[in-house]
């Protein structure tokens, strides 16, 4: 009698060890693996009109909109978007595929970075676009435990989360979604370059074309100090490669208290820029 209760308790544990995976691994299989993680985005990129990413406790960190301009962004009064930017994330979520079923459970989705967003302690990130036939709000949790290029996501509305062939990079930082690039000027244009200091202080840079890089400075050098030929250059280097850190409405600056120094460069080929 003890074998055989033994047996059926041992059978009974083995019954339960299945459904467990059953229901934690193939829960909601009407999604089959390897389709895409939004069906039908590659066919539909131009009808894309917004997205959005947003962070735990349902915080917005960034919005970027195609509007008549292009792409721009909300948050920073419709200022031009990184373009190439927006074109690799798009192209990635394109190509993104659901390749392994994971947790249904959401007592385990922690685990894998994709719990509800407004939780205020939730890991991942919910990134949502706007403009397809279909919702597209996704979790984008931890890395894949396998170490390859994969990624943990779990689609709004579904209980079921998936492990993804793509590791995709969604910029927190808005600033990061912003054209940064102002100018890029070479120092070799570079003909003279004026700066008035608000005490009405001038400073005179110029290159005489005769070297390359022989610029003059046309200043009083502060006592105890020389200023080296490098020096010198940065400052007729400053438009090479000019690129902003973040950007406001000039309407909005409190202008009165500001003092600016006032730098006018101009170029061997007839530009000026102040």
């Amino acid at each position: 009698m003890k074998s055989k209760s033994l047996l059926l308790l041992l059978g009974a544990l083995a019954i339960g060890i299945i459904a467990y995976y059953y229901n934690e691994s193939s829960d909601q299989r009407s999604v089959d693996a390897n389709t895409h993680l939004i069906p039908g985005l590659a066919n539909n990129l131009n009808s894309v009109t917004k997205f959005t990413v947003t962070e735990a406790g349902n915080a917005v960190l960034s919005e970027v909109s195609k509007s008549d301009k292009g792409w721009v962004v909300d948050s920073r009064d419709d200022y031009a978007a990184n373009k190439a930017a927006v074109r690799i994330l798009f192209d990635n979520l394109a190509e993104a595929k659901l390749v392994e079923a994971k947790t249904s459970n959401p007592d385990n989705y922690i685990k894998l970075g994709v719990e509800d967003i407004d939780n205020a302690k939730a890991q991942g990130i919910l990134f949502s676009v706007t403009g397809l036939q279909e919702p597209a709000d996704i979790i984008f949790g931890n890395d894949g435990s396998s170490g390859k290029n994969t990624q943990y996501v779990r689609r709004i509305g579904e209980a079921q989360s998936w492990l993804i062939n793509k590791k995709l990079k969604l910029n927190t930082d808005v600033t990061e979604w912003l054209q940064k690039d102002i100018l890029d000027i070479p120092p070799e244009r570079i003909k003279s370059v004026q700066i008035t200091h608000p005490d009405g202080e001038v400073v005179n840079i110029a290159n005489d074309g005769e070297e390359e890089y022989e610029y003059t400075l046309n200043a009083t050098e502060p006592e105890g100090k020389t200023l080296s030929e490098s020096e010198v250059y940065q400052v007729a280097n400053a438009l090479s490669s000019l690129q902003l850190r973040d950007v406001a409405t000039f309407s909005k600056l409190d202008t009165e208290s500001i003092t600016p120094v006032i730098t006018v460069f101009k170029t061997f080929d007839g530009l000026t820029i102040t």
